[in-house]
């Protein structure tokens, strides 16, 4: 007969657990970031590299037991890079997100690295901001010497979610980066074949999407575009 474990040993058991992934992907962060700053190349990174980047992410991730059905750990990820997440109704400027590292982050936020969302914004969006972020500190932070060396001395690295206008290159990386990390290509093209062999319905496929991966229906519209007629990129 099976030997029924008490709850305490359970808990005690996941906590040592946890331990253990938290540090192991810890210490995947670490050698990603280090990459990163070996090449000194982030701004350079394509889309579809953006998109490669975040997918070895999820692949670490889920060896280590981060997942949660369909929708992506991105807060337990970004957390296991070492940057702290907050919300607040203060962000500067018309933007839902904003990243801050180096320079006097640590003296004003206690961290070196944070990442703030707007608290006003529905969740499923701020998960999608979050991993925009995420995008900067690696390319645009970390990936880029010059960025990199500057905070170092006194300028605080800053980089937003701005509520309009993503086109400029290093935007288009973050947001495709982030909806990588958050709606893995194949895994959605799976997820959208079965809504629409189930209804047939785009309306009721984007509502079931949207619910499987938590974030906002535009972004799943948005996604369907890039993985049908884009290749995910």
């Amino acid at each position: 007969m099976a030997r029924i474990i008490d709850i305490d040993t359970y808990v005690l058991k996941r906590k040592k657990m946890e331990k253990k992934e938290n540090r192991t992907f810890g210490d995947f962060a670490d050698k990603t970031v280090k990459a990163l700053i070996k090449n000194g190349n982030g701004e350079a990174y394509t889309p579809e590299q953006a998109a490669g980047l975040a997918d070895e992410i999820l692949k670490a991730a889920s060896s280590l037991g981060y997942h949660n059905d369909s929708a992506t750990p991105i807060i337990e990820i970004i957390r296991g890079f070492g940057i702290d997440i907050r919300c607040t109704k203060n962000i500067p400027g018309d933007n839902a997100g904003v990243i801050y590292a180096g320079g006097k982050t640590e003296k004003v936020y206690g961290v070196d690295t944070i990442i703030f969302t707007d608290s006003r914004e529905p969740f499923e969006h701020q998960r999608f901001v979050m991993a925009h972020e995420l995008a900067h500190y690696l390319f645009d932070y970390e990936g880029n010497p010059v960025n990199k060396k500057a905070s170092k001395n006194i300028r605080t690295f800053e980089e937003t979610y701005p509520r309009k206008n993503h086109s400029s290159e290093k935007e288009v990386r973050a947001n495709r980066f982030a909806a990588e990390l958050l709606m893995p290509r194949n895994l959605f093209a799976r997820e959208y074949n079965y809504a629409m062999d189930r209804s047939n319905n785009r309306i009721y496929t984007i509502k079931y999407l949207a619910k499987c991966f938590q974030v906002k229906e535009t972004s799943i519209e948005r996604r369907i575009y890039e993985v049908l007629y884009d290749g995910g990129y």
